[in-house]
């Protein structure tokens, strides 16, 4: 376990002390519509590997409950121990890295996994801050994807966009925000209506637009992490 690895942009220590801070209330909207997402997906398969877990803030022990057999993996060493600590479920932490020459291996993972559903759980979102991510590494993950997962049941709960405020910001018209049709359109209609308190806001795209083909059974949703930030989530099934 290095420093490295507990201080990481895409979760670690600080992903851990915002859920104490904040999940019991500022993060409760978002979990309720995760639970129903993941109760609509009711995968099949007794068996589940869920990518990205963290500490399972975000998931239900009913949903966890389901599964014999549940087999975490996440490039957070703490992940793990949390996982099972907040759940009192015996599960399998994996260590192998799936991040290999700079890409996600998703035929190597199905293929460890041939008998199990697979829950990317905020992790594709995250993948910019783990590996050099460009447009054709893109185009290389959605194909594989699809390839890989077409025959297995699978969800993704992931980041479209994040919006970072340098003040707490008042409320937004997100069904506005949510409706839109790409993440360029989502961006107008953000700084639209912070055209009437201006506020300095990063935004950060993810990377993940156009992943998943359009189906009934995507959807958006907006979570607000802190007082100051909001995740533009996108949520998909098969």
């Amino acid at each position: 376990m290095s420093l490295k690895d507990i201080i990481n942009p895409a979760g670690g220590i600080y992903y851990h002390l915002n859920a104490a801070k904040y999940r019991s209330k500022l993060w409760k909207p978002f979990i309720q519509s995760i639970k129903t997402f993941l109760d609509q997906w009711a995968p099949k398969s007794p068996n589940l590997v869920i990518l990205g877990g963290s500490g399972g803030y975000c998931l239900n022990s009913d949903f966890l409950n389901q599964f014999k057999e549940v087999v975490l993996i996440d490039p957070d060493p703490l992940a793990g121990w949390v996982f099972q600590f907040r759940f009192k479920k015996k599960i399998k932490t994996i260590k192998r890295n799936y991040l290999k020459n700079n890409k996600l291996q998703i035929q190597e993972l199905v293929d460890d996994f041939p008998n199990h559903a697979f829950l990317f759980s905020n992790f594709l979102g995250q993948l910019p801050y783990l590996i050099k991510i460009d447009e054709n590494k893109v185009i290389d993950l959605k194909e594989s994807l699809q390839q890989s997962l077409s025959t297995f049941e699978w969800a993704s709960f992931h980041d479209l966009l994040s919006f970072h405020f340098s003040k707490s910001h008042p409320k937004l018209c997100w069904p506005l925000i949510l409706q839109s049709k790409n993440n360029s359109e989502a961006i107008h209609y953000l700084r639209q209506q912070n055209q009437l308190r201006p506020t300095d806001i990063q935004v950060v795209d993810h990377c993940t637009e156009g992943l998943f083909p359009e189906n009934s059974n995507k959807q958006k949703l907006y979570w607000k992490r802190t007082p100051y930030s909001y995740h533009i989530i996108e949520v998909v099934f098969r």
